[in-house]
């Protein structure tokens, strides 16, 4: 496992589930009234986002 490559990937994954939550929790909202279906989409945007960096195999250009 590329090390880098899967703490990037976790950036992305906890970007996006935060990212996803703070548009949920507008005004007067903690986390105790955000419903199942917030909650599983934020994962959801979260799988999305890690899965699609880790999977996206990083090339180097190579010098000409």
């Amino acid at each position: 496992m590329n090390l880098a490559q899967f703490g990037k990937a976790a950036f992305s994954a906890a970007t996006a589930i935060v990212g996803s939550l703070v548009v949920v929790m507008v005004g007067d909202v903690g986390f105790g009234d955000i419903t199942d279906g917030q909650w599983m989409a934020s994962v959801l945007a979260g799988l999305i986002a890690g899965g699609g960096v880790y999977g996206i195999p990083y090339v180097p250009r190579t010098q000409t």
